[in-house]
């Protein structure tokens, strides 16, 4: 007998019942949370009450009401709140109790009726896609809420494998690294090193099993007696006098022969030899090297006109070579003296630009003599304390310590959102009030958009691209405080928070009032909207977040990281963007205003695919209008198309038409015309030369 299955309608009433207790829950909560309140509120006004009364000394008046009559015009039932507490306690255990045994009957449900089938019907891809769809539209907190219950009631084997099933259902995303940046993935990575570290140290045990055995005490003893002789090291001694007199009781007394020069003179002329060694190895290096820099510096010199027109005449002239040869060596020749010519010009445009570079840096770094007014930095425990500081009646400008950091005056002052109004801090991307610190030079940008826009500028100094996900420090625009990333000022006398939104992955700050950003655990970066299961999904296959709205779920069309290439427009890239992007009816994706151009150019299928990029159906319909009022000539009337259709991907034959070829099976006119013939009297086509 098929085991019991269990009916959608029992499911659904089980989600339901599950939803009133939970509801039930936050309002027991909610009003244990304001019976405690007012208990607090009590209890410290009577301590303030006792305590006046005990300094005081004097008995109540009749116009002082004493505190018990200030509780009772307060709250004339004095014990009800603590009764009410009390009940809702109660009820809270009792509904917890139900609420627990509901649960654990529930997911015994799916573990021995539900999980059975969905492996018996479903295979693995389809699993993870499953998989994929209800985890898609689970947030940042609660993805994180996820892992926590797991670290406190899985076993260290079950968390594992519960990790792995989830990396496998959000293959191709970057959940992996959100996992890392939320410190999830640290066991996993300890674990592989200490792997490494014991095949390392198996591999070092196999390598001493192959080291020959120890000595016996005999060879030892006899090894010291030669090595004591020889000098210690195993080889003759060189430093012994070749004159020393037999009759010397210690190595430091002389021979005569080296006794009136006051030193032993087979040790000075080792010496001087070593010395003379170490020279002749030095000046060799240092000639080394100034031959390598010289061949690196100094370019080969070009093939003039006048010497390539000489072997060309050469080639020419040599008897022993064929016409065909002669040609292929004189084209070889000058394709060789051209390509060397253009290798120079590189070589010194590179040398410029180095020259220039290294100029502009020590430019740069000479300017770089301000230090923020403070600097602060996280200690190993977590803790931030105070480095430097202005304040201080020792600072000096620039400090003395090199761990403070230097900034430009332009890099130090302030930035603002709303340009030359100057009323909010910030960037034309983005409204904050602090600035970004490069974790590769140690400039100061306002914003990693910012940051590209300098490197796009020939005259800037170039820098490295902005990792958001390095950057360990940023300044406070308000008293230019340097400090580690955080959502507020750490500095005690100023305490700005710097934005509305602050992401502590992506490092995002944006102070706008009326956007709205959520975080995505598998694209790893903020997007705008209201949040995972609200507005938007994550699609796995796509790793792109998808709209939730009706229109946007039934015309999605996946292909595999379609956000991760550059837009076909402008080749820009599209994952990280802060443009607003355009889906085509295909699936491919493009930034809306490279779309609004492409269409206005009166182009209509996708770049890509060559697919329509929208719905064409009234433009097919003018189309089917212009066809109508123009009929073909008698001399086309059996002439056939044999056409492709770029929209639906099939074939079929129709007839032709000179404004359009339209496809029967979709009505597209995003046709392609394969061949064209004459309908014969069999019904098949002929074709036409």
């Amino acid at each position: 007998s098929s085991p019991c299955v269990i009916e959608q309608e029992e499911y659904e009433e089980d989600h339901a019942n599950e939803e009133r207790m939970f509801e039930t829950m936050d309002s027991l909560l909610t009003r244990l949370r304001q019976g405690l309140s007012e208990q607090r509120r009590r209890s410290s006004f009577m301590v303030k009450s006792s305590s006046s009364t005990s300094s005081t000394k004097v008995e109540d008046t009749d116009d002082t009401p004493s505190a018990d009559d200030s509780n009772k015009k307060a709250d004339p039932s004095s014990a009800d709140p603590d009764i009410e507490v009390h009940e809702i306690s109660q009820k809270i255990d009792e509904i917890t109790h139900h609420l627990k045994e509901h649960l654990f009957s529930h997911l015994d449900k799916e573990e021995t009726h539900c999980m059975p089938l969905v492996v018996k019907h479903l295979n693995k891809e389809e699993i993870h896609d499953l998989v994929g769809k209800i985890m898609g539209k689970r947030s940042s907190d609660q993805m994180y809420n996820i892992m926590t219950m797991a670290v406190q009631n899985l076993s260290p084997e079950d968390r594992e494998e519960m990790i792995r099933y989830m990396k496998a259902a959000m293959y191709g995303t970057f959940f992996e690294r959100w996992l890392t940046m939320s410190g999830w993935g640290k066991e996993e990575e300890e674990r592989e090193d200490e792997e490494q570290r014991k095949a390392k140290d198996d591999e070092d045990d196999d390598d001493g099993d192959k080291k020959p055995a120890a000595k016996s005490d005999e060879e030892l003893e006899r090894v010291r007696s030669e090595s004591s002789a020889d000098g210690g090291d195993g080889n003759p001694t060189t430093d012994a006098c070749p004159f020393a007199s037999g009759n010397a009781s210690s190595s430091t007394e002389l021979c005569s022969a080296c006794a009136p020069a006051g030193q032993c003179l087979g040790q000075a002329n080792t010496a001087a030899a070593a010395s003379a060694d170490a020279g002749t190895a030095a000046a060799a290096a240092a000639a080394s090297a100034k031959e390598q820099e010289q061949d690196d510096n100094d370019l080969p010199e070009p093939t003039s006109q006048e010497e390539l027109e000489k072997l060309i005449r050469a080639v020419a002239a040599n008897p022993s070579l064929t016409a065909i040869q002669k040609s292929t060596t004189i084209q070889g020749l000058r394709d060789s003296v051209h390509k060397s010519q253009v290798e120079r010009k590189r070589k010194l445009a590179e040398m410029s630009n180095e020259t220039s570079a290294a100029a502009a840096a020590h430019s740069a770094r000479a300017r770089r003599v301000t230090p923020p007014s403070s600097y602060w930095k996280k200690k190993k425990d977590g803790s931030i304390e105070l480095i430097w500081s202005s304040d201080s009646p020792n600072a000096r400008f620039p400090p003395d310590e090199l761990s403070v950091p230097l900034f430009s005056a332009s890099e130090l002052a302030p930035t603002y959102f709303d340009g030359a109004n100057g009323a909010i801090l910030g960037c034309p991307h983005y409204a904050r009030s602090c600035k970004v610190r490069h974790p590769a030079s140690g400039r100061l940008y306002t914003c990693r958009h910012c940051c590209e826009q300098d490197r796009e500028m020939p005259m800037k100094e170039q820098d490295s691209p902005l990792d958001r996900y390095l950057v360990k420090e940023i300044l406070c625009m308000k008293c230019n405080a340097l400090q580690p990333v955080g959502e507020k000022c750490c500095n005690p006398k100023c305490g700005t928070k710097f934005a509305r939104w602050f992401c502590e992955y992506c490092r995002l700050f944006d102070d706008s009032p009326t956007k709205q950003i959520y975080h995505c655990p598998f694209c790893n970066v903020c997007r705008a909207g209201r949040g995972l299961g609200i507005d938007y999904r994550h699609c796995m296959r796509c790793n792109a977040c998808v709209s939730m709205a009706e229109n946007h779920e039934k015309r999605h069309n996946c292909i595999s990281q379609k956000l991760e290439g550059n837009c076909p427009i402008c080749h820009e890239g599209m994952f990280q963007t802060i443009k607003p992007l355009r889906a085509l009816r295909c699936g491919h994706v493009m930034h809306l205003q490279c779309f609004s151009m492409y269409v206005r150019s009166g182009q209509w299928t996708c770049p890509l695919c060559k697919k329509s990029v929208e719905d064409m159906s009234e433009y097919f319909a003018q189309i089917d209008a212009a066809v109508r009022m123009q009929p073909m000539p008698a001399s086309y009337a059996g002439t056939m198309s044999n056409i492709y259709c770029q929209d639906c991907c099939k074939s079929c034959v129709v007839p032709y038409h000179f404004v359009g070829i339209k496809c029967s099976h979709c009505g597209s006119y995003n046709t392609r015309e394969l061949s064209r013939g004459v309908e014969s009297n069999t019904g098949g086509t002929s074709n036409q030369s």
